[in-house]
Formats: C-alpha cells, structure tokens, sequence
C-alpha cells in the first residue's frame, strides 16, 4: 500500500501510475507504526520547547541584539507596535541604514513577553521551533512513505542538533529563521506529492523566515515560486471533486502569506520613498568586498560534504579560511554531492518514487538560488556564516532524499521484508538527535553571548534600579560607549528602562534604528546615562553600576602586555599576507593602518588575534614568539578591558559641559 501522496504526485486520473518502489518498500503506514511517529514527533517538539523553559529556569535574561528584538516585542503592545525587525548589519557596508524585512516573527514572541517579560523571547523563540518541528513532522509523514517520511524528520531534527540548547532558544535572526525555511522547504516538497495542506504552512513560514532575516530573501523566493507551481500542477491534476479543494487552500494559502507580509508592506506604504524596502533596494549594491564564487563554494562543501555534515557541531563552523577545505577538498566534496544527487533523480525515476525525486529537485533549486544570491553578499572578517543558515536544513533534505532510498535498496537486498526495522532506527535516530540537542549549545553564535550573562546584575540591574528610581517618568538619553561589555549590555539597559516605564531615548543611529524611531532623543531629556570605561571618571556625573576595575595583579599584567605588544608592533608593523589581500576585508586594513599609525590602539584589538591565527596577518620580520606575544595579548587585554565599564546618571547641563 502506498502513501496516497505519493501515489498521486506522479499520476493523472485516469492515467494511474504502479510505482516500482512498492517491490521494494514494503514498511506501510500500519496505525502501529503512525501512533509510533507521533510519539517520536512529540518528543522532540518537547525537548526543543524544553530549552525555552530552561533558559527561564537558569535566570537567562536577553543582552545584545537580543535586548532590541525584547524590546520591540514589548512595543507590540503599545502605541508604536514594530513595522520592521532589526537593523541589518549589510547596511553598514552598502551606505544605506536599513532594517530586516518584517516584524512577524516579532509579533509571535510579543504576548510571551508581556506575560513573562523580556526573558519570554527564549520560550517564544523556543515554541516557534517547536512549531517548525511539528509541521516538519506531519508534512512529511503526509507526503511519503514512511522510511522517507522518518528520514526527513531525523535529518532536519538533525539541524536543532546542530543549533543547540542555546540557538533553538535564542531570537537572533539568522538563529530565528532556520527552521521556519525548512518548514518552507518540506512544505513545498509536500505539495509536489499531492499535499494541498503544504501551500499554506509552507508560505507563511517563507513570509515570516524571509522578513526576519534578509538573507533567506533569495532562497526563498526561489522555493515559494516552486512550491505556487506545485499548487498550480496539483489543481490541473486533480480530479473535479478535488479542485475546488486545492483552489481553496492556494488561496488560503495566498492570503495568508499576504497578512503574515502585510507589516513590510504598511511601513513601506506610511513611509514613502524613505520606507524600508526603498531603502534595501538603495543599498543592494555593495562597495566593499563580497564573497568570491571559491568562498562559495568552500562553505558549501564545509556544511554539504566535510563532516560532521550539518549536525553536531557545525553550527560553529569556522568563519576564516584556514577553516575551510581547500580547493581539491572543496572540487572533491562537491562533485560527490553533485554526483549523489544526480544517481539519486536518475534511481528515482526509474522506480518511479516521486517522493525522492521531488525532495531532492526542491533542494537542488534552494541550493542554486542561495549560491547566486551568496555571491553578494558583504565581508567584514571572515565568511558571514550567520547568511548561511539557509544551507543547513537545504542539507537535511538533500541528504535524507540521498541516503533513505538507498538504505531500502540495501535493507531489502539483504533481507527483504525488514524495511520496518530501518523505519523504526530512522524514528530512534530522531530521538537521539532530540537528545543530543542538549549537548551542543552554540553560544557564540547568538545575539546573546554567554558571557553577558555574568555582567547583568553587575552593570545592567544597578544602572537600571538607579536611574529609574532618580529619574522617574522622565526623559533618559543614554550615551553608549565602544567598549565592549557597552555594545552588548547597553540595549539591554534600554529595553529594561523602557519596561520600567522610564522615557528612555538615544542620540546613537545604531540604537535607534534597532528598537525603533520613537527612541531617538530630542537633547531636551532632562537626565542623561553615560557609559564609560571602568577607570574613567565623569565630571558631575554619579556612577550608578560599574564592574570595577581589575585586581592590581590583573591590572600589571596588561600593562606589561600591552607595552611588549606596543614594542613588537612597533619594531615589526602589521602587513596583509596574500591570504588576506585576497579576503579584501576592510578591518584588516584598518588593522594595518592603525598599526603604523599607533599600536596602542590596535594591541588590544579583538579582532587582531584571531586574523594573526588564521594567516590573514602578519608581523613584518617578527619571530614565531613575537606573534605568539601579539595573539596573546590581544585576547587578554581584550579580555579584560573590553567587559568591564561603568554607567554614569548626570542632568542635561552637566553633559553638555563634559563633552565625551
């Protein structure tokens, strides 16, 4: 017995078509084995939802671009509800600020956090996973058999893994976005075999996924054009009984991909020739470097070809070059992808198993119209991988499309009839890929690094205790700083501000276009909050939080670190190696210059030890100690200087006379 599905994504009435497949698949859809997919389904739906409560449980709390998308969570609710999401960082290098497409995914998380406040972004990032999991799962077991239907929710279980406890949880954008594209992904694949219910799961999750971060823009637009030709070939196949059905749900479908966009298309409508999709279409050009077509491809062949594939934990795969496989690997991977692929349409065909035919076409157009689009897409050091997200759960589908087939063809030439047992280890590899998703916790790859969490109530709860007791309901203009610990806890102290009911407001074009126009300051706010760093002092200003200054033994040690690094720099100055010419990155530039010009500022860069590990840098003349020196130093001075600071409350007149 085959899936109904599949028996009419190949056939016409009148014209039924005996797939082969079914000498070979001989594992049904027995009532045993479904009640067995929907525990399996459930289970890992709840150990996804499961890292939402946790992340409540252990006190985490949003800092960093976290802390905006909270923030405009809790306006949905308020006079100024979010049109847009976030600010893109692509911005910055096209000249033009714009934001992420639409606020949807926004709006879903908004009543977690108006019951749960600013920590209800983990859970309603956490469900919305969730969610993506369970409609993965039950498109799937509608769309195919069910050796294929388990082997895609194992595969794209298989990403959660990849992500970890800490991304399924997190809202960062790229993090956000994943899951919803694959449900895009298997929703259109559905609707190929005859699911008229994948039209309208599958287009909403695109809307929403494509609105939240701008680089599954093209990808998905590609797979949402495939998926409204599916529609349109499963309405002219159907019988006459069956049209009014599928013409109802493309139109549900339409419609409500329509309401979940109708926020990118109001903004753009109050807004005018300033609105959001104005100012992206502006800024689509790049004037600084973009990726090659060998960056490209050397990432594809990372995810696609290089284990651990796209599980485990290659949600923190390198960013630099050196991590990359190299051209032979990068040729090698992706021609016994290309050639996997192929034999697979080629074996499909001629079993007339249009379940792996479908799945293996709707990913090969996800991965062509990402490689276009990637090859736009802006440096700052090293590969953007966060654009990438798009590959992983193209890679699931791809790879369960591969092996699952190929694995019945083996079963059944081994011990024909024992198909059920490969069902039944696909279905307990998705639970142990559930499982694993605790082991794996990706924490440098969100909006919310880790170690933000240790500075809260050092620097975020003593700053906004005082000034909300000081200040009352009136007008707070905070004042960031670039160190570090400021970049990544001062949205925080503005959403918590916010939440408490104080004015707050900014000067700064970064925070404004992160949590909204509304926020930008007059220069009438009556108090003004200024980060600074942990030793400086403000003049008529009283400090409200601060991490204090290193211990004296800590505080010696940099100092001699940073006067060995400021020595070796200065006796051997930062040249680009060709590795770094070719990268045509502008921060190592900008590294280089600052070296000849003062080493002081450059000893304590960030970003300089890890360009001096990846051969992106190099000290002219220096010995493999002096760089040795240079790459620890780097890391230690950042360490300890980049996250600590102070918060200083001073009125307008006193601001205005200290002048930072």
């Amino acid at each position: 017995m085959q899936c109904p599905a599949e028996r009419g994504a190949l056939s016409r009435p009148g014209r039924p078509v005996e797939f082969a497949v079914v000498s070979v698949v001989t594992a049904e859809w027995t009532p045993t084995l479904r009640r067995a997919y929907w525990v399996v389904l459930g289970l890992v739906v709840l150990s996804v939802v499961a890292c939402g409560v946790r992340a409540l449980l252990v006190g985490w709390v949003p800092t960093g671009d976290d802390s905006f998308i909270a923030l405009r969570a809790r306006d949905v609710f308020t006079a100024h509800p979010p049109l847009l999401s976030t600010a893109s960082s692509g911005g910055a290098s096209a000249g033009v600020a714009y934001n992420h497409l639409g606020a949807a995914a926004i709006w879903f998380l908004a009543p977690f956090v108006a019951v749960l406040g600013a920590p209800g972004v983990a859970l309603g990032a956490a469900v919305l996973n969730g969610l993506c999991l369970a409609a993965i799962g039950w498109l799937s077991a509608r769309a195919a058999r069910p050796a294929l239907a388990a082997g895609v929710l194992a595969a794209m279980v298989g990403v959660s893994w990849s992500m970890g406890v800490v991304a399924l949880a997190d809202p960062w954008n790229p993090n956000q976005s994943t899951l919803l594209f694959a449900v895009l992904l298997v929703g259109t694949w559905a609707v190929w075999n005859g699911v008229a219910a994948g039209v309208p799961v599958g287009l909403v999750a695109g809307a929403v996924a494509a609105q939240t971060h701008l680089s599954f823009v093209p990808p998905t637009a590609a797979v949402g054009l495939l998926l409204l030709a599916g529609g349109i070939v499963g309405w002219r196949r159907a019988d006459q009984a069956d049209r009014r059905r599928w013409a109802w749900t493309c139109g549900l479908g339409v419609g409500l991909a329509v309401v979940a966009s109708a926020l990118v298309v109001l903004e753009q409508l109050l807004q005018g020739s300033d609105g959001n999709l104005a100012r992206v279409l502006r800024g689509s050009g790049f004037d600084s470097a973009t990726l090659s077509a060998g960056d490209t491809a050397s990432l594809f062949a990372a995810v696609l070809a290089r284990p651990p594939f796209f599980v485990g934990t290659s949600w923190t795969t390198p960013v630099f070059r050196s991590g990359l496989p190299g051209a032979t690997w990068t040729a090698l991977g992706l021609a016994v992808v290309g050639l996997a692929v192929v034999a697979g349409l080629v074996a499909a065909r001629r079993r007339a198993d249009g379940a792996t035919v479908t799945a293996l076409f709707v990913g090969s157009t996800a991965l062509l119209a990402g490689a276009v689009a990637s090859l736009s897409f802006p440096l700052r050091i090293g590969l953007p991988v966060p654009y990438f997200r798009w590959l992983w759960p193209t890679a699931a589908l791809l790879a369960a499309a591969c092996l699952v087939p190929a694995l019945e063809w083996a079963v059944h030439r081994l011990r024909p009839g024992a198909q059920i047992w490969l069902v039944r280890g696909l279905l307990g590899l998705a639970v142990l890929a559930g499982a694993l998703v605790w082991t794996s916790d990706g924490a440098d790859f969100t909006g919310s690094p880790e170690w933000a969490q240790e500075l809260v109530p050092v620097l975020v709860d003593p700053a906004v205790s005082a000034t909300a007791d000081q200040v009352g309901r009136d007008g707070v203009q905070v004042v960031p700083s670039i160190s570090e610990a400021s970049l990544v806890l001062t949205p925080a102290v503005v959403e918590r501000l916010a939440s408490a009911g104080v004015a707050v407001r900014s000067a700064d074009p970064v925070v404004v276009q992160q949590s909204g126009r509304h926020y930008r300051a007059t220069g009438r706010e009556p108090w003004v909050l200024v980060a600074t760093g942990a030793r400086e002092r403000v003049p008529g200003g009283t400090r409200v939080a601060t991490t204090g200054a290193p211990p004296r033994a800590v505080r010696r040690e940099v100092r001699a670190l940073r006067a060995s690094a400021v020595s070796e720099l200065a006796a051997h100055p930062l040249l680009l190696t060709p590795a770094g010419r070719a990268s045509r990155e502008p921060v190592l530039a900008d590294l280089v210059r600052a070296s000849l010009v003062d080493p002081a500022a450059v000893a304590g860069n960030k970003y300089l030890s890890a360009a001096l590990r990846a051969g992106l840098l190099e000290a002219r003349g220096a010995s493999p100690a002096g760089v040795d020196l240079l790459v620890d130093a780097s890391d230690r001075i950042a360490e300890v200087e980049g996250r600590t600071g102070s918060y200083w409350l001073m009125p307008r007149p006193a601001y205005r006379a200290y002048r930072p």
